[in-house]
């Protein structure tokens, strides 16, 4: 059994006690909710939520969520400090919706299930051409040329980062960047597990008990753990945890609202 602990701001990442510790994290953001519908993303540089808050978990006005967006594991306290720098290292890149999208997106319709599908690039294609706009970036020059006919990314193999890309002349648009960095918006729970559990089991885990949909890269066939979350992050998690999912499990989420 796993259980997460959370939600916690990104600026409270050294108060927790967490290097050298082990475990299963979820990164995403705050986003604001009017009669029950993911609104907008929630500007921290002009809202002030997070004053004395320590080590405490956060606690947010009832027209706030947290929404997740990635699940990772290994070392918990340098693998969410990297991956909160969105212009560098693996986190340059990961998917980015548009900003109008990631409203939709937390629903989790719709778009492709990351696992070791060959045919994972030609499915985001049609997820994007389906309806013009959901995608800003993806690491793919396939995908990439899609999104933006005529363009030449720049990169190599598997490494195609945005901070490399420009269209007609202008770097793409880096949404998870804009809310890291212009709203002071990343948040993240976890839960630390010892040696007797697997973290990649831990981790396809947490992937399907969530409601919504992540972005992440998941084991195909793993061992299901039990996964719970405390009583700040309990509404993350569907329940009861759903059976051991494969390859064939549904890939439409019932969304975190």
């Amino acid at each position: 059994m796993i259980t997460f602990k959370g939600p916690y701001h990104i600026s409270q990442l050294g108060n927790l006690g967490l290097n050298g510790k082990r475990g299963v994290y979820i990164w995403g953001f705050a986003f604001r909710f009017q009669e029950e519908q993911c609104h907008s993303p929630v500007d921290l540089n002009k809202e002030n939520i997070l004053s004395n808050i320590g080590d405490r978990e956060i606690v947010f006005p009832d027209d706030i969520k947290f929404i997740p967006y990635y699940v990772g594991q290994g070392d918990l306290y340098n693998r969410i400090n990297n991956h909160s720098n969105f212009r560098t290292g693996s986190s340059a890149k990961y998917t980015r919706f548009s900003m109008l999208y990631m409203n939709n997106f937390f629903t989790g319709n719709g778009f492709p299930i990351y696992n070791t599908r060959k045919n994972r690039v030609n499915n985001v294609i049609t997820f994007h051409k389906a309806k013009h706009g959901r995608l800003g970036y993806y690491n793919s020059r396939l995908v990439l040329s899609s999104i933006y006919p005529g363009m030449t990314p720049l990169g190599k193999a598997n490494h195609w980062p945005i901070y490399k890309q420009c269209f007609h002349g202008t770097p793409l648009p880096d949404t998870l960047d804009f809310l890291r960095r212009k709203c002071n918006n990343f948040f993240f729970c976890y839960a630390e597990t010892d040696s007797s559990i697997d973290l990649k089991d831990a981790e396809a885990s947490t992937f399907w008990a969530l409601k919504g949909l992540t972005i992440s890269k998941i084991k195909e066939n793993y061992n299901q753990i039990p996964v719970y979350g405390s009583a700040n992050c309990l509404n993350l998690f569907r329940y009861p945890s759903p059976a051991p999912c494969t390859i064939s499990s549904p890939t439409v989420f019932p969304g975190n609202y």
